[in-house]
């Protein structure tokens, strides 16, 4: 696979600009959604993970083989989100460009966290604007600040995707926004016949973004500050941007089982704190869940950062937000 400097690789396929669409691959379900709705009228991305598998530890069906040997555009978070995909797209799809999600402008980019109780506190209130005022969610305060660490790192000679970056970006409808146009352009580039098509399919689809911003503030706005607990640190861009931060997590990360002492030090936060729901995910062993909730009387509630049994497709993106939103808001409304 072809690699260039951070974001767009995709802009290489400008020099043999074609008459159709080109052949693309999105590597998770959010991100697919994004693509789809650029693409709309002109053609259909595939999908290599379906959003009921753990995108960390996957293994290709011969239809996403094929669909990722075909692709000539590859669309993926980056981050090390993906870990076998470069490896795979390198020997199915060595002359792919690929377009690094976490390292488009005007993404925020947040670190990993791997401490029991996280050092930011739930917020009392959103960040940003009043649940009536819709405007592009890229547009934040707090997201700037984190493009300006980001680009900080990135000037002084460390490529983001080697930091350690929470890759669960899409989470963040700011960042979506920015994916989205991010995606346009890269299809502009590829397809020059088309690109005012994909600019214009990409403010629509930001337009429904700040709709869907607006709405989502008011499920949540009555919840925020409420304390609760997740099994691994997947939602800290969701709760960053709409004041409902998580306040720990029962592993250090996605792939990192806990111990006693971690496990002992989550009920200890659970009781200290009243936390009443802790939060499951379906591509994740829910036993570490119980453990955690035993004897504290918390409600086990399920939050899916993939949308697992969502049709994919243009609508994947808003219902999988929706449903995070109800979810939770849902959980913690029972207090």
């Amino acid at each position: 696979m072809r690699t260039a400097a951070p974001f767009l690789t995709a802009l290489l396929l400008a020099a043999t600009a074609q008459a159709q669409p080109p052949r693309v691959a999105a590597d998770i379900a959010p991100v697919h959604s994004l693509a789809a709705q650029v693409m709309a009228g002109l053609g259909t991305p595939e999908l290599i993970v379906p959003p009921g598998a753990s995108p960390h530890h996957y293994a290709l069906k011969p239809s996403q083989s094929g669909a990722l040997a075909r692709a000539e555009l590859l669309i993926r978070v980056g981050g090390g989100y993906t870990p076998w995909l470069e490896d795979a797209a390198a020997a199915l799809a060595p002359d792919a460009a690929a377009l690094v999600l976490l390292d488009a402008p005007g993404t925020a980019v947040l670190p990993l966290r791997e401490d029991v109780v996280f050092d930011t506190a739930p917020n009392d209130t959103p960040n940003d604007t009043p649940q009536d005022t819709a405007q592009d969610p890229a547009q934040d305060p707090a997201r700037e600040a984190a493009q300006g660490a980001a680009h900080e790192e990135t000037a002084n000679g460390r490529d983001r995707e080697d930091l350690a970056a929470d890759p669960h970006a899409w989470l963040d409808p700011g960042n979506a926004a920015a994916w989205t146009r991010a995606i346009a352009e890269a299809l502009a580039a590829a397809d020059p016949a088309n690109a005012a098509t994909y600019r214009a399919n990409a403010d629509e689809a930001v337009a429904a973004l700040e709709a869907l911003d607006a709405e989502l503030r008011a499920t949540l706005r009555p919840v925020a500050g409420r304390p609760y607990v997740v099994l691994h640190d997947a939602f800290q861009y969701f709760g960053a941007h709409y004041g409902v931060d998580a306040l720990g997590a029962i592993a250090a990360g996605d792939n990192a089982a806990p111990g006693p002492r971690r496990i002992d030090a989550i009920r200890d936060t659970v009781a200290d704190h009243g936390v009443t729901c802790i939060f499951a995910e379906p591509q994740q062993d829910t036993r570490l869940i119980d453990l955690a909730a035993e004897g504290a009387g918390a409600r086990v509630g399920r939050l899916d950062p993939l949308g697992a049994g969502i049709p994919t497709g243009p609508g994947h993106y808003a219902a999988t937000m929706r449903a995070l939103a109800d979810g939770l808001a849902g959980c913690l409304a029972q207090d």
